[in-house]
């Protein structure tokens, strides 16, 4: 039963996410407080649904969970995101995540609904490899080209605009970094330490927060036509955990207990999104004079 309801779920997200931007001009209510809300929430569902998935497909406490949830879905999303702050406007690929992505995994948890969990254990017959180590290797060919796309849009629009494409390409590799410093964090605090098998689920809403912060950023800066400025205080909790793991690989003993940091890191990243959201969406709504969750009423005379 509970495949199906997450198949449902999943389905839900999806219909509405492709909906709301329908809504919102049937009601003449577009704003960039809408745009920030519908990327966002996706940005959000990333670390939701890369959990969902990776508990479906029987992945477990390992590093593998964390690849899944980094590779399906915040790099093509981060790229993504970069693309329309380049260009202005995000074009979807003919197979994309948004849609036959969410499709597919849909399928997936449909599949073990009826199949049950164990499936994914087992052996594939033409290759010595189980089936959701399979989903992992799959991973290259549909995600990387995925990026590399998102590049080659960024340089093409940098041509049909008449843009310098040399220093698009430096910005590109420039606004990449911080993505970059978060994935090498990531996966440097997870290799030399054993975080992973006592807080799995909070590490991965830890990375997640971080990996929130640093896109909305980079949406407020499309949506306001402003730099990319540093992160690199989003991602101080990060930086702390990759050092004081490492440390403990070098030196035999971590300068700080793993759950403190991890902990630490946790609060610290939920304080800070729900400072800036409130930050923002109250600059916002009295910026443009409207509501958050709910829309005026316009041609109504008062006597």
């Amino acid at each position: 039963m509970v495949y199906f309801i997450a198949a449902l779920s999943l389905f839900m997200y999806m219909l509405l996410d492709n909906l709301d931007g329908r809504q919102a001009r049937r009601t003449n209510s577009s704003s960039p407080l809408g745009h920030l809300f519908d990327h966002g929430c996706d940005a959000l569902n990333v670390t939701i649904s890369g959990l969902t998935f990776a508990a479906v497909v029987r992945l477990g406490c390992s590093f593998w969970t964390v690849f899944i949830v980094w590779v399906y879905g915040m790099l093509p999303f981060f790229f993504a995101t970069l693309e329309e702050f380049f260009t202005g406007a995000l074009v979807l690929r003919q197979i994309n995540g948004p849609n036959e992505g969410l499709i597919l995994m849909q399928f997936f948890y449909l599949l073990t609904a009826f199949k049950g969990s164990c499936f994914w254990k087992q052996k594939m017959p033409l290759f010595p490899l189980e089936w959701n180590k399979f989903l992992i290797v799959l991973a290259i060919p549909l995600c990387i080209p995925t990026v590399i796309g998102n590049y080659r849009e960024i340089c093409r629009d940098a041509v049909r605009k008449r843009k310098d494409v040399i220093q698009v390409k430096l910005r590109f590799i420039l606004y990449s970094f911080p993505f970059v410093l978060f994935t090498f964090c990531v996966f440097s605090w997870i290799t030399f330490s054993p975080v992973i098998k006592n807080h799995m689920i909070m590490f991965v809403w830890t990375s997640g927060a971080v990996f929130f912060a640093l896109v909305t950023r980079l949406i407020v800066a499309h949506l306001t036509e402003s730099e990319y400025k540093s992160v690199f205080s989003i991602e101080a909790p990060l930086m702390l955990g990759a050092l004081n793991s490492i440390c403990g690989f070098l030196f035999t003993r971590q300068l700080f207990p793993d759950d403190v940091v991890l902990f630490a890191a946790f609060l610290f990243g939920l304080l800070l999104n729900g400072i800036r959201v409130y930050q923002i969406v109250s600059e916002i709504t009295t910026s443009l004079g409207i509501c958050c969750f709910s829309l005026k009423q316009f041609g109504i005379k008062k006597e």
